[in-house]
C-alpha cells in the first residue's frame, strides 16, 4: 500500500529546493519486510515511470476511463 509520497531537499531544514521524489510503499505486515522506497532523482525518470504505468494500465484494463490531465 502506498502510504506516503515525499520529496528530498539536500539540507536538514528543507529550505533548499527539493531534488528528489520518494514513493514509500508499506508491504503487508505478514511479509515482515521493511518499506519499499522508489526514489526518482530527475523529472525524466519520474516521467518515464508514469508513462510506463499508464501504458500497462491501458493494456490490462482496456475498458477503463482515460486519465484526463496530469
Amino acid at each position: 500500500m502506498l502510504r506516503k509520497t515525499t520529496h528530498y531537499s539536500p539540507d536538514d531544514k528543507a529550505q533548499m529546493p527539493p531534488e528528489q521524489v520518494h514513493f514509500i510503499i508499506h508491504l503487508p505486515a505478514q511479509m515482515q519486510a521493511p518499506p519499499l522506497v522508489l526514489r526518482f532523482k530527475s523529472p525524466d525518470t519520474l516521467g518515464f515511470f508514469i508513462e510506463e504505468l499508464a501504458k500497462y494500465r491501458r493494456e490490462v484494463w482496456k475498458d477503463c476511463e482515460p486519465v484526463i490531465g496530469e
